[in-house]
């Protein structure tokens, strides 16, 4: 089995598990038993020394992401919680005030889309037409992140409806925040340790 040093932990290669095993079944067997990786014995040889090795590698990857520098996903997460930190999330882009044109008295539902800048964009809150064929209404990007769109951009209606004729941005998009990344939330952790 490896071993754990004030440096880390030290795995056995492949290599010298192999040596080691052939060594053990020469002494059990005898030094006329056939190891090469040809023969039967030879092969279960190089099985065990494998199924060891991966246990290395598995060993040698926990005792690695205990320490935050080499720590990613979950297992950083596990870390910086020590420092009273967790990952920031993605938040929504929103766009406000879109100037939807149809048929007066029609009602668009809540959950309709629209495309635009990239993504879709889905509206909270069913809307119906005013006397004028006009109403404004709020949209939220599907799916988490930034994603912008500037003033003035016509907007592709994907879900269909009648009398829902367009959809005109009159500000542009309030962009969301994408997921925080490992390299974000390590920078993050060393600064909130910093004294």
């Amino acid at each position: 089995m490896g071993t754990l040093t004030d440096q880390g932990y030290i795995a056995d290669r492949l290599d010298d598990i192999f040596s080691g095993l052939v060594t053990k079944f020469k002494s059990i067997y005898g030094d006329d038993i056939l190891t090469d990786p040809d023969d039967p014995d030879g092969q279960m040889i190089g099985i065990f020394a494998q199924m060891r090795a991966d246990i290395e590698g598995v060993i040698e990857t926990v005792v690695q992401a205990n320490d935050p520098d080499n720590a990613t996903g979950t297992w950083l997460e596990q870390k910086v919680a020590f420092a009273g930190l967790t990952r920031r999330g993605a938040s929504y882009s929103v766009i406000q005030d879109v100037l939807l044109g149809g048929t007066a008295g029609k009602r668009v539902p809540a959950g309709a889309t629209v495309s635009g800048g990239g993504t879709q964009w889905v509206t909270q809150t069913d809307i119906t037409f005013g006397a004028d064929g006009t109403v404004k209404a709020d949209f939220r990007s599907t799916e988490a992140g930034q994603f912008s769109v500037d003033a003035g951009t016509k907007l592709s209606i994907v879900t269909v409806t009648a009398g829902w004729d367009s959809a005109t941005t009159t500000v542009a998009a309030t962009p969301g925040e994408n997921e925080e990344t490992d390299p974000e939330l390590l920078a993050r952790f060393y600064k909130s340790r910093a004294r």
